[in-house]
């Protein structure tokens, strides 16, 4: 899926997101590249499906505005209850948390989790910041991930 912006070369089509909305309780986003993307307030008995991109994808690149970026969704994230996350998305945590530690989900009952090969090794990380976590679905991705 291109995105608006790709397709008409206008900025202007890429919304800055923020959601404030301390009563949502379920929230999906799928295939979207956000260029600011933050959850300020989040019911904490939200689930959410996420299935984002970043500019942040190489372990050996660091972009101190994308991982400013990735800091504040993974925050907005960190208090809900379940998460259903796609393995690009973890892909995008595993770069991240080469440079940073991730937030505490201290919240996180469910973790649903996609994964390839590569971001089955965050998960050791990935479960040390969710000391509550009940139940833990892991399904390997076959599908190929277009970055």
């Amino acid at each position: 899926m291109r995105e608006r912006r790709e397709i008409f070369g206008d900025q202007s089509l890429d919304p800055k997101v923020e959601i404030d909305s301390p009563s949502l309780e379920y929230l999906s986003v799928y295939d979207y590249k956000p260029k600011s993307f933050s959850i300020h307030s989040i019911s904490p008995s939200a689930k959410v499906n996420i299935d984002v991109m970043f500019d942040f994808e190489d372990e050996d690149e660091d972009d101190p505005l994308e991982r400013t970026r990735i800091r504040d969704f993974l925050r907005g994230i960190s208090t809900v209850w379940e998460i259903i996350i796609s393995a690009r998305t973890l892909k995008v945590i595993k770069a991240f948390s080469q440079f940073e530690s991730l937030p505490q989900f201290s919240n996180l009952s469910r973790l649903d989790a996609s994964f390839v090969g590569s971001t089955l090794e965050l998960l050791p990380t990935f479960l040390g910041c969710c000391p509550n976590l009940k139940s833990l679905l892991m399904v390997p991705s076959h599908l190929p991930m277009f970055m």
